[in-house]
């Protein structure tokens, strides 16, 4: 871990594990990302909706991820999530598939589940159960 918060532009490729936190407002969106030897994983705590959902989309574009084998969200600790977050999700995962990257969600609120679930985009999510299966599980579409 790294005592200080490095820039998020300014990554080292080197600096594994790294944790960084995007703080946001109290009661909005706060982003951990934790990069491991072969997996980052973004934990999204709050809600993500139209006014987080460009932080969510800024940490995934500027932290430089894609070079990691596999990325998940972690919505365990999410509370609510709208459509613009939703779109975010997935783009997030078409990006992913374009890389030839794993990519996972974990399961979140009861809320969070509903939306997902009710909007079909579980069928099309890796969903599993901590952030650590992903590394334990083959690769799954």
């Amino acid at each position: 871990m790294s005592a200080a918060s490095p820039d998020p532009g300014q990554l080292d490729a080197e600096a594994i594990p790294l944790r960084i936190n995007l703080m946001g407002e109290s009661g909005q969106l706060d982003i951990d990302v934790t990069r491991d030897t072969d997996r980052v994983v973004l934990s999204l705590d709050g809600e993500l909706d139209m006014a987080t959902a460009p932080r969510l989309q800024s940490a995934i574009d500027e932290l430089a991820l894609t070079a990691m084998p596999a990325m998940v969200l972690d919505l365990r600790e999410l509370q609510f999530i709208d459509s613009t977050g939703l779109r975010v999700i997935l783009a997030a995962l078409q990006s992913a598939r374009d890389r030839g990257q794993e990519f996972a969600i974990t399961r979140g609120s009861p809320q969070v589940e509903r939306l997902l679930s009710i909007t079909g985009v579980t069928e099309h999510l890796r969903t599993i159960a901590t952030p650590d299966q992903a590394l334990l599980d083959g690769r799954s579409d």
